[in-house]
């Protein structure tokens, strides 16, 4: 067995706030300031919306699906509960995480904080043609936590469902 902190029982020991009028990051940090003494961090929901104008912004994949990657935005500690919402459901949901493909499935959460060196990135396929003017969002929570907290994420190895977090990185188990 690997020796790190188990994320699960690491989180599962935390007292979190969640807001619902939180929506990005600057608002966040004051929240957490407005509270700090009486928690170990927030969460708060978070939508990044997309508006296709034109689908040649998207790229096409080995089977000429049309497909758009989202670069999950380093404002947070760890980000989870990942969704996509849209009239257009013919799609497919996968994640790059330093540039290795995984599925939802296997990838419950990205602990942005343990893994500074990786990108990690949202991939949306479109399994038919998208038309122009499609809307489309994708949902996540996003987690702050305090000092003391972070620290101890990001400065040991984190184990995580089928990831490995450790040296800034994070592999497959």
């Amino acid at each position: 067995m690997q020796n790190g902190i188990i994320y699960d029982s690491f989180m599962s020991e935390k007292k979190l706030l969640h807001s619902d009028t939180v929506k990005n990051y600057n608002e966040g940090l004051l929240y957490f300031i407005e509270n700090k003494q009486n928690v170990d961090g927030i969460t708060f929901n978070k939508v990044d919306r997309f508006l296709l104008f034109n689908i040649g912004i998207l790229e096409i994949d080995e089977n000429n699906n049309y497909y758009y990657e989202h670069s999950v935005s380093r404002d947070a500690d760890i980000v989870d509960n990942i969704r996509y919402e849209s009239e257009m459901k013919n799609v497919s949901i996968t994640y790059y995480i330093g540039g290795i493909l995984y599925q939802p499935s296997d990838v419950k959460e990205f602990i942005l904080i343990s893994a500074p060196y990786h990108e990690f990135k949202v991939r949306i396929t479109f399994l038919e043609k998208p038309s122009t003017d499609a809307e489309f969002k994708i949902h996540s929570r996003v987690y702050l936590l305090g000092t003391e907290h972070r620290k101890k994420i990001a400065n040991n190895t984190v184990i995580a469902n089928n990831i490995l977090y450790r040296n800034g990185i994070c592999e497959k188990r």
